[in-house]
Parts: C-alpha cells; sequence; structure tokens
C-alpha cells in the first residue's frame, strides 16, 4: 500500500537536503530499506488478500485522519469487533491504526509547513496534535528533523525552483 515507501521517501529526502558526512551513509540505508518495502509488498504473509471490511476500514482512516476516530467507532462502521480489526488491520497493513493516522498527520503538517507561513501551534492543531510540542516530537521521529528545519529547506528549495506564472 506504500505506507512505509512514502516515509522512506521523505526521510530519504531530508537526507538528500542535509548534504553532510553522515547523509550518503544514511540515504544509501534508506534506499535499501526502500528496496526491500518493494520485495515484501508483493505478496501478503499469508497469501490472501485483504476482506472488503478491512479495506474500508483503511479508506475511512486515509479519508478522515484529521477526525477525532476511535478504534471502537471505526469496527463499527465496517461492521466487525475492535480487536479483530486491530489485529487484521496490523497483518494487512504492517502498521497500527494509530500510527496511521500519526503518519498522516505529519504528512499533512508537512505540505502546510511548506505551502504555507502558518504558525508552528496552529499547524499542530490544524493537523490533530495537542500542540507544538506534540507535533515537534511526533515530527523529528518520523521526519528526522524538527519541524521549523523542515519549513526552512523547504522555503530554501521552493527558492531554488522557477516561478510557476
Amino acid at each position: 500500500n506504500g505506507l512505509s515507501i512514502t516515509w522512506l521517501a521523505h526521510r530519504l529526502y531530508a537526507e538528500f537536503s542535509r548534504q553532510d558526512a553522515a547523509s550518503t551513509i544514511a540515504a544509501q540505508g534508506l534506499i535499501l530499506e526502500t528496496l526491500a518495502e518493494i520485495a515484501r509488498s508483493g505478496g501478503r504473509q499469508d497469501g490472501f488478500a485483504a476482506p472488503p471490511w478491512l479495506k474500508r476500514a483503511t479508506e475511512i482512516v486515509e479519508s478522515r485522519f484529521l477526525e477525532r476516530l476511535s478504534l471502537a467507532k471505526i469496527a463499527a462502521e465496517v461492521g466487525v469487533h475492535y480487536v479483530h480489526l486491530s489485529r487484521q488491520f496490523h497483518k494487512y497493513n504492517r502498521c497500527t491504526i494509530g500510527d496511521l493516522i500519526r503518519r498522516r498527520r505529519i504528512q499533512y503538517a508537512c505540505h502546510l509547513l511548506a505551502n504555507s507561513r502558518t504558525p508552528l501551534a496552529e499547524i499542530a492543531l490544524m493537523c490533530g496534535f495537542s500542540d507544538q510540542s506534540h507535533l515537534s516530537f511526533l515530527f523529528k521521529r518520523y521526519m528526522g528533523m524538527s519541524p521549523s528545519r523542515f519549513r526552512s529547506l523547504a522555503a530554501q528549495d521552493g527558492a531554488a525552483k522557477p516561478a510557476d506564472e
């Protein structure tokens, strides 16, 4: 489904932007991780496709990640027990529902940071985080840099590109 590959690509971009002594080896490691994810995505462990209700649950999370979702609420919408949903979601998506929500929120924060001058505290609230420090903590964990560093790199990248007017 490309979730892991997307995050590896973001991290790879961050390494290209850093250009320090460790960037080359870090980028090589990320490329190898990406290749491993591609190889793994060729088939599931048990050889079966995800059931339709699980695909629907994934769609709910993907489309409503900014809402306050609960496992019980999603399970009720797709008609299964929340424990079953949790286990099957992790089995097929290789992440928990909470992980997917956090990743999507971080992706949205990346978009806002790169394309607006909205203050970090407002972005944190818009993306469903409790406050700016919560956003910063998770952003650094997933992206390998602070939100402000990401914003400054995105601004440098944007300044290097010609305007499309």
